[in-house]
């Protein structure tokens, strides 16, 4: 479905910040991606790691294998593997986990487990090679396995107002008439969407999808020249990309393909 946006600039902004980086290069484009992976200084104790994580890892032999790994507090994992179009029953593990001296990633020590280790970042885990490093290629941003976010829908969204304070790993801090900033409104009537940029009213409609995936269509915008129009425009690039959400009671997080942070919000009260 083609999507229209007005007052829009295709750009995409990556800003330096904590994070670790895989680029690769599509042979259809000769464009490069950065794939991102943000992490605290110490993963373990600036994140909230414990939980489950799910994705689809590539397979050589097969169309996937369907994964999910639980974390739990007492450093203990449990794991289930799915070969797709395998059939047979689900491969499934268990056992203690370490993490390494800085804090950034983990090592599966179960006794099936063969030394898998992952990068921790907030709300994913990054599977590494052999070697501790980052796996790169075209294939690289398919071993990233999501956190699962308990009892998500569309409530989670709705009828709130989510204010941006975060755009492409850089902070945001618009100052706008009312002091509201750059802010956007889920209407479930319609499953629509509105908003200020920071410089134009906007609205559009969205879609949520079964594995917190989020789509957004038809952005149209005002057409006022201000100041901060160019941070409007990279925010409106950001809802164009996004293909994936997270959120609870008071945050927000727009990402794409899992392994790419586009937006984060934050709830503003009534």
């Amino acid at each position: 479905m083609k999507r229209l946006f007005i007052i829009l600039t295709a750009a995409v902004m990556i800003f330096p910040g904590c994070r670790t980086q895989n680029k690769t290069t599509s042979a259809d484009t000769g464009l490069t991606r950065i794939i991102d992976i943000e992490y605290g200084d110490n993963s373990s104790a600036t994140l909230d790691w414990s939980g489950t994580y799910e994705g689809i890892l590539p397979c050589a032999d097969c169309g996937g294998i369907i994964t999910t790994i639980v974390l739990n507090e007492d450093l203990t994992y449990s794991r289930t593997m799915l070969y797709k179009g395998k059939g047979g029953n689900p491969f499934t593990d268990s056992g203690k986990f370490s993490w390494d001296k800085q804090g950034r990633s983990i090592l599966l020590e179960g006794a099936n487990s063969g030394n898998d280790r992952f990068l921790v970042g907030e709300n994913m885990l990054a599977m590494l090679d052999r070697d501790g490093n980052r796996i790169t290629g075209e294939l690289a941003d398919k071993y990233i396995l999501s956190k699962k976010i308990t009892g998500l829908s569309g409530d989670h969204l709705s009828g709130k107002t989510w204010k941006l304070i975060e755009l492409n790993g850089h902070p945001v801090s618009v100052e706008t008439e009312g002091g509201n900033g750059i802010f956007m409104i889920f209407d479930p009537a319609g499953q629509r969407i509105h908003g200020f940029g920071g410089c134009n009213q906007y609205s559009g409609s969205y879609e949520l999808t079964e594995g917190n995936r989020v789509s957004f269509e038809g952005i149209l915008a005002t057409r006022l020249a201000c100041p901060e129009l160019s941070t409007e425009q990279a925010f409106f690039d950001a809802l164009q990309q996004a293909d994936a959400y997270a959120a609870n009671e008071e945050r927000l997080q727009l990402n794409q393909g899992r392994g790419l942070r586009l937006a984060v919000f934050e709830r503003m009260n009534p």
